[in-house]
């Protein structure tokens, strides 16, 4: 499996780290900024694992925005570090859920880190998949 990863603020600080993470590790990813011609929405339709990395008081208004666009096949994740309010929108999504909190800043290279997942009762086989790539590239 080498899923399409799509990440909502991947011009940011933590969104460009993990881009390119995933880039540099042969995995495709797509990013959707303000400014970007790709939209949120977009996006949200194309990628396997969609990846909510913006800023804490945008966080829940981007999840309302694409959850009607996400497919049932995708899973939805976000790194916000405060975690239920942004779970309890996320479950709505027809697809796999994940919360993800990276435990370091953007300066820090990502392998070597601490990565904290919070699995729900939507999480599977996607959420596994990341899971594996993140113990398997150091994280």
């Amino acid at each position: 499996m080498n899923p399409l990863i799509g990440i909502i603020g991947g011009h940011g600080r933590m969104g460009s780290l993990f881009a390119k993470f995933f880039q540099d590790r042969g995995v495709k990813v797509l990013i959707s900024d303000r400014d970007t011609k790709l939209k949120n929405t977009e996006l949200a339709q194309k990628a396997d694992i969609v990846i909510v990395s913006v800023p804490i008081d945008l966080t829940e208004k981007i999840l309302h925005e694409i959850l009607p666009h996400l497919r049932k096949e995708s899973a939805l994740m976000d790194f916000t570090s405060v975690k239920v309010p942004p779970l309890k929108i996320m479950a709505k999504a027809p697809g796999e859920v994940l919360g993800i909190h990276p435990m370091f800043g953007n300066s820090n290279p990502i392998p070597g880190q601490t990565i904290i997942l919070c699995p729900t009762k939507k999480s599977g086989p996607l959420s596994a998949w990341i899971e594996q790539f993140f113990r398997d590239h150091g994280a």
